[in-house]
């Protein structure tokens, strides 16, 4: 009980120490953003998946999660936000419009691999109210496949949209 949550605490604290240790020398564009591996992360204000391209600025992009230790990071970057936008979305096809298109592609234009890591929550992505092209994280690290915009009147209800995760 306690004392394995105890433990969980105190690996997580050291992975993060490790995390920062190795991302002290790298150049971010302010405070604001968090260091890994040679990227900067940071959560920028809440809007479409579309939107957080203008949102990310010039020259970041929504975040790229390639491994296990980025996903940790990208989860603690999102904090108490329930779910964040990812780089991540589904490939269409325009030529037939009832194909349900695969999820295939980043914002910063390079191609998923079939084997490349994914993370997603126990029966995501399921394409749940029909087309849900976007991906976003939540703070356990967990994926969800959502609609790219959310309908004014899924914020009623489910709240506003994700903040942006942008990558640098």
């Amino acid at each position: 009980g306690q004392r394995r949550r105890r433990h969980e605490m105190m690996t997580r604290t050291a992975h993060l120490l490790a995390l920062l240790a190795v991302a002290a020398a790298i150049e971010c564009p302010d405070e604001t953003w968090l260091k890994l591996n040679g990227k900067c992360y940071s959560k920028r204000a809440r809007g479409t998946h579309a939107e957080c391209a203008t949102t990310c600025g010039a020259n970041p992009s929504l975040g790229r999660i390639t491994s296990q230790l980025e996903n940790f990071f990208f989860s603690l970057v999102v904090g108490g936000d329930d779910e964040v936008w990812i780089g991540l979305y589904k490939i269409m096809n325009p030529l037939h419009p009832h194909d349900p298109g695969m999820w295939g592609r980043w914002t910063s234009s390079e191609e998923i691999a079939g084997a490349g890591f994914t993370n997603w929550a126990m029966n995501e992505p399921n394409d749940n109210c029909g087309a849900q092209n976007c991906a976003t994280i939540n703070a356990n690290g967990q994926w969800r496949d959502v609609m790219c915009a959310w309908p004014p009147e899924f914020e009623e209800i489910g709240g506003p949209q994700p903040a942006c995760l942008c990558e640098y």
